[in-house]
């Protein structure tokens, strides 16, 4: 067992510091402030495919959907699923429109639509989304490292960090794309090989998934506002995640950034079987272990030769978030604050943005040491999303009901309405409250996001806005 175990933990440093130094090593590559943001032609469509899937399959996807199968069913994957349908959608929808548009960041589209007021407006709540992220990041991972080495979960934590910020500010896009697909091929990997070991194990018990009750069948398992409120979020979190339309403008031609969303659309789908099945094996295996234990529990059945690889699977779906969110949330800095009021010249920019990188990734350290609560915020992220991806998809295709002021209120509003719902009635003293036979705390605040901006906008057409207000590039990108 200590032979084992000292192969696990041998293994899993040494997987660390090579994806880290292949990370580093595109340094050279990114000597400009362009090249380190956006490394325009440096990547082909079929990497970035695999790269914009990235930040949705983190520990969320690779710990929380087998988690999620284990306790409530088959219609777990339904929350990755939709994730292929997002990119499917994106491809065919805002993928040429956000290459076309000339910007990298959310912000920039949405500021060259519809002005300062609104790219400040929702630069702020990006910033306070990647916090809130990276604290959940940081915290997983760094508990994931203290497992499997034996070290502390604060040594986790701090070694996740500095990682996070060495490979963003030397490697850039070009960095952070080449570490994550070391990563991405490490999960599939690990996901193939326990989803295996659930096959091999049942076959050898005796047992099989027929076994379990007829409810992890079906979608009641995990309620009706549920199944419709993933889809939502879902596909708003892919139309306005920054680290996406940052890799969107690494491409060529639009029809490059469409081939790439197919591609994402494409790889997400065997995650959503592998980790499924998964926790529906672990269910019918190990039926009395804590559900989060759903994948890991598989490295104690297995070679610990094999059991690496899963540990790392696991140690890898942290990181590869962690680095899209970082360089997003650099870019959106540099972007919308740096450059505007500082002015650097190239070659200070350049230092401002490998400044920058360190910074955010350091930012989050002591929130996710001492302040752990902080993670129920995380439930919020996606919906915000969801009110940027509406305000863009209406500044594209209905420029007519889009207007400065409207959009920078739809966001603000929004964000304020969406949290205020889910901390007064999704988990609030408020959510025992019944309208119309519906108990609020039903009522998801993906929804809310959704709607309030919508709301927001059409009131503003229809009883505020003037001729001179209209999105300047709205009729045009």
């Amino acid at each position: 067992m200590l032979e084992g175990r000292w192969i696990i933990i041998g293994m899993a440093i040494l997987y660390l510091v090579i994806t880290t130094l292949v990370g580093v090593r595109s340094y050279k590559y990114s000597r400009s402030t362009a090249s380190l943001m956006q490394g325009k032609g440096m990547i082909g469509p079929v990497v970035i495919g695999f790269l914009m899937m990235s930040e949705f399959l983190g520990t969320g996807t690779v710990m929380g959907t087998p988690q999620t199968a284990f306790t409530s069913g088959i219609w777990a994957g339904w929350s990755v699923l939709t994730l292929s349908v997002g990119y499917l959608l994106y491809a065919f929808t805002m993928a040429s429109k956000y290459q076309a548009s000339g910007e990298h960041t959310i912000t920039g589209v949405l500021g060259k639509i519809y002005g300062r007021g609104t790219q400040l407006t929702c630069s702020v709540l990006m910033l306070f989304i990647t916090i809130a992220m990276d604290v959940s990041l940081y915290v997983g991972s760094g508990a994931t490292i203290a497992k499997i080495m034996g070290v502390s979960i604060k040594f986790g934590i701090i070694t996740v960090a500095l990682t996070c910020a060495l490979v963003t500010a030397t490697g850039g896009i070009r960095g952070v794309g080449f570490s994550s697909l070391i990563h991405i091929t490490m999960k599939y990997m690990g996901l193939i090989l326990a989803s295996i070991m659930a096959f091999v194990l049942m076959r050898k018990a005796h047992l099989s998934l027929d076994m379990l009750p007829a409810k992890y069948w079906r979608p009641e398992g995990l309620g009706w506002g549920t199944i419709f409120a993933w889809p939502l979020a879902n596909i708003g979190a892919v139309f306005s995640t920054q680290y996406v339309i940052q890799s969107i403008s690494s491409l060529e031609t639009p029809a490059e950034a469409k081939k790439a969303s197919v591609i994402s659309s494409l790889g997400i789908i065997p995650v959503a079987l592998l980790t499924t099945y998964i926790g529906l094996g672990a269910k019918v295996l190990f039926p009395k272990i804590p559900s989060i234990n759903a994948l890991p529990e598989f490295i104690a059945h297995i070679s610990p030769w094999f059991g690496w690889i899963i540990a790392c699977c696991i140690l890898g779906s942290g990181f590869v978030a962690m680095l899209a969110w970082a360089l997003g949330a650099s870019a959106i800095v540099m972007n919308d604050f740096i450059v505007p009021y500082l002015k650097p010249s190239e070659k200070q920019s350049l230092y401002w943005t490998r400044l920058t990188s360190v910074a955010i990734a350091l930012i989050p350290i002591p929130f996710a040491l001492y302040v752990p609560e902080l993670l129920k915020i995380l439930f919020l992220t996606r919906a915000i999303r969801l009110s940027f991806a509406v305000v863009a998809v209406c500044g594209f295709y209905a420029p007519l009901f889009s207007s400065k002021k409207g959009a920078m209120w739809s966001i603000i509003l929004a964000g304020a309405t969406t949290i205020s719902w889910y901390f007064l009635f999704n988990s609030g003293p408020l959510g025992g409250t019944v309208v119309a036979g519906i108990a609020l705390k039903d009522v998801d605040n993906i929804y809310i996001a959704g709607l309030v901006p919508l709301i927001v906008l059409i009131c503003d057409h229809f009883l505020v806005k003037t001729k001179d207000d209209v999105g300047s590039v709205s009729a045009s990108a």
